[in-house]
């Protein structure tokens, strides 16, 4: 089975790490601009625009990277249980093809469906993130 970041979020703590401190970055740095953008003292606005840009920069990453694991996870764990499958199909029937034909369809399928599944598990970070991008355009 494959695990993805978005659903393990929970019990592995590497990516409850990076989620949580992109997270916690974005709302600090968002904090930040919105009392500097009050108090209109330059330093600290420019200190506070920079930080908000590298947690902006650090949270796409993660989901980027989140995106790839995704995928190479579901990947890998595709060519593995089909070539289980397909060596234990070609071993019954005894025809040597259907190992290489049942692992070809199966990585077709998985790679498909894991980055359909990985697509959909951006698609609400995304949105978040553009509305993030979009505040800091409105603030700058």
């Amino acid at each position: 089975m494959t695990r993805s970041c978005t659903v393990a979020i929970f019990d592995d703590s590497l990516c409850l790490f990076v989620v949580g401190a992109a997270a916690i970055t974005s709302l600090l740095s968002l904090l930040s601009a919105s009392l500097v953008y009050h108090v209109w003292w330059l330093p600290l606005w420019s200190l506070s625009l920079a930080v908000a840009f590298l947690a902006f920069v650090w949270s796409l990453l993660s989901l980027v990277l989140g995106f790839f694991y995704d995928v190479v996870v579901a990947v890998a764990d595709g060519i593995s249980d089909d070539a289980a499958s397909g060596l234990a199909a070609a071993v019954v029937s005894g025809i040597t093809s259907g190992i290489a034909s049942g692992i070809a369809s199966g990585i077709a399928s998985d790679v498909a469906a894991s980055v359909a599944a990985a697509a959909a598990n951006m698609v609400f970070p995304g949105l978040l993130y553009l509305l993030y991008a979009c505040s800091l355009v409105y603030l700058w």
